[in-house]
């Protein structure tokens, strides 16, 4: 670590002696604002000499090393250059290059700590020897000499990150030279540009292994603009100056792009080319024959996807997002086969709307995620499809179900959703414990007191028996919510008749139990005070107001504390269900026999009857210790 600056400021000297200074490689007479991002990398490899460099300075002879590399034609040498992007750094070609180029001792020979650098810096470097070469030779690099080096970055900018190489060993600084993601990046957009000021015609290959830098690297023009922003421009100078026409990648790299840009602008900006890329294709001609004519081919449906997912995640207005992806559903069905909305396009407007519950009444939004399914289902009958595979749609659905309060048909549904799902099971696909437990806090939450809590625990049934049968631990074992969603039906389950209040307080209880037996047996999933909290709403609820309640209420409390769990909602839930005498009763004799640093004092009213007072600034520690926020 303390050779690291050392390391990294003889890099930048050298740089900015000679890397800046350099008149030959890696130079355009274009301004372009990259230029002045990074060293290139030939740059950083011909400021470390070979060990022969003194030596053949000093002679009258200035036929070096490098003047015993020959090829035959170019297409020798682009196939060396593919071999040296394919073949692993210790084969036997690439020793044999690097030490032409370099020198034959290996050890003055710059080691990057990551070997797909390594690749494209000798790919790269090859390249601008055999430019300075070429009016010795008959050899004059090709546009597929560029796409080989371009390919090498593309590689290497793969395994980059901003801050340079992964999976590398400190140590290993004072002697392996770092690239960040950026300068990569940088390196490519170059070479673009070299290619166009020798007057070679970049390819589609060119463009997409630039797009493919730019994109990972995040690079942008200046501060003003965005990666999405050089992407276009990219794009637009291919097509309007070079007349390359751009493929299904080239169209991926646009869109991802401009769907993941924040806020409503992207996502538009997405749809807008998506749109006009199709009415192009759909106008242009279907076989190449002009080569000043651009030919736009059809986007796939992968495209598609990408800026339905802009809309749904991206969007600042999520109702409004979720409005756009559905109506480019719409527009989907108008096109071809091809593009006609499949599971996974259904699948991602479906989850839009299911999460539009918090905007609107989630009953509006459940309802209209259901809508989509159904036309979903609709299409699998009329066209013979059996996509089980975004089963995530029905989870999104039944999510949005869970969240309704006060609809009697919610959990119905919820429960035929859930069936469906199990019908799928055979074929590999079916619900998991997230599926069932959204369909529990259906029954929590509609105003079927009568019968819901049986239904919950109907359903927490259902999953013992999957759990059983397949041992699947992460998809069907219950956990903490699930219990507590059942919890939770029982509790709500007011203004029912006395015979089924003490059934219901029955299951509560036995539901209780077998949580803290669950969580004897893993360790984990404990009873929380969100699970305090529903025992005693529950108790509230089921047992009217006398010396058997407050027997109850006391127990409970009491086993809350012991475990740690008391905080501000518990307390509010014991003002509620404990009579007043009890619920002073209960403060002041724990403070009178606290052992843990409390002031022992008694409690005036107004202190009693405020929760946060009694846990902020009363309550002991201990009775706290264990609350864990959203548990």
């Amino acid at each position: 670590l303390c050779l690291l600056p050392f390391t990294m400021s003889f890099q930048w000297i050298y740089y900015q002696g000679r890397g800046m200074a350099a008149s030959g490689r890696g130079s355009t007479s274009r301004g372009d604002p990259f230029l002045v991002l990074s060293s290139t990398s030939h740059d950083l490899l011909t400021t470390f000499p070979s060990s022969n460099q003194e030596e053949n300075d000093s002679t009258a002879d200035d036929t070096s090393e490098l003047d015993t590399i020959h090829f035959a034609n170019v297409e020798k040498f682009d196939e060396e250059l593919e071999r040296i992007v394919t073949s692993s750094s210790s084969s036997t070609d690439q020793q044999r290059i690097t030490s032409l180029l370099y020198g034959k001792q290996q050890s003055e020979v710059p080691q990057y700590a990551n070997e797909a650098v390594q690749k494209a810096v000798l790919a790269d470097d090859l390249l601008h020897w055999m430019l300075e070469k070429q009016h010795q030779s008959s050899i004059t690099p090709t546009a597929k000499s560029y796409n080989a080096v371009l390919k090498a970055w593309r590689a290497a900018i793969s395994n980059l990150k901003d801050t340079g190489s992964t999976n590398m060993d400190l140590s290993s600084l004072a002697t392996q030279l770092l690239m960040t993601s950026r300068e990569a990046g940088t390196r490519a957009i170059n070479l673009l540009h070299e290619m166009e000021s020798a007057g070679i015609t970049p390819t589609i290959d060119s463009y997409n292994a630039v797009l493919h830098c730019v994109v990972k690297s995040r690079i942008s023009a200046n501060s003003f603009t965005t990666t999405a922003d050089q992407v276009q421009q990219l794009f637009d100078s291919m097509t309007t100056q070079h007349f390359v026409s751009p493929n299904s990648e080239t169209y991926h790299y646009v869109i991802d792009e401009w769907a993941r840009y924040p806020q409503e602008v992207g996502p538009e900006r997405a749809e807008k080319f998506l749109l006009d890329m199709t009415q192009r294709a759909l106008l242009s001609p279907t076989e190449e024959k002009d080569a000043r004519v651009v030919y736009y081919p059809l986007p796939d449906r992968r495209a598609y996807i990408s800026v339905l997912t802009g809309w749904a995640t991206n969007s600042a207005d999520k109702r409004q997002g979720a409005q756009r992806a559905e109506d480019l559903l719409v527009y989907m069905n108008t096109l071809p086969p091809t593009l006609k909305p499949d599971a996974k396009c259904y699948s991602v407007a479906i989850d839009a709307w299911s999460k539009c519950g918090q905007i609107m009444p989630p009953i509006e939004a459940a309802k209209k995620a259901d809508q989509l399914l159904q036309k979903w289902e609709q299409v699998q009958h009329e066209t013979y499809q059996e996509d089980a595979r975004y089963i995530p749609s029905y989870n999104s659905v039944i999510k949005a179900y869970s969240h309704v309060a006060g609809d009697k048909d919610s959990p119905y549904r919820a429960q035929e959703l859930l069936d469906k799902l199990e019908e799928t099971s055979a074929k590999g696909y079916g619900p998991n414990i997230v599926t069932y437990t959204a369909v529990i806090m259906a029954w929590a939450r509609s105003p079927l007191d009568n019968i819901k809590a049986q239904y919950a625990l109907k359903t927490l049934k259902r999953i013992n028996e999957k759990f059983k049968q397949t041992g699947d631990e992460n998809s069907f074992r219950p956990n903490l919510y699930t219990y507590n969603a059942v919890l939770n039906a029982c509790a709500t389950s007011k203004n029912i008749p006395a015979e089924n209040q003490e059934k219901v307080t029955k299951i509560m209880f036995a539901v209780f139990k077998a949580l803290e037996q669950q969580a004897a047996k893993t360790k984990q999933d404990y009873p929380s005070h969100i699970t305090y909290g529903i025992l005693l709403k529950g108790i509230m609820n089921l047992m009217p107001l006398s010396d058997s309640r407050d027997d109850v209420v006391r127990a409970i409390f009491e086993k809350c504390c012991r475990d740690g769990q008391v905080d501000t909602g518990v307390i509010k839930q014991l003002l509620v269900s404990a009579s007043g005498e009890l619920y002073q009763q209960i403060l002041n004799s724990c403070f009178e026999n606290d052992d843990d640093g409390s002031n022992g004092k008694r409690l005036s009213q107004n202190q009693l009857n405020d929760p946060d007072t009694v846990v902020q600034d009363i309550l002991p520690k201990n009775w706290s210790r264990n609350v864990k926020i959203n548990t």
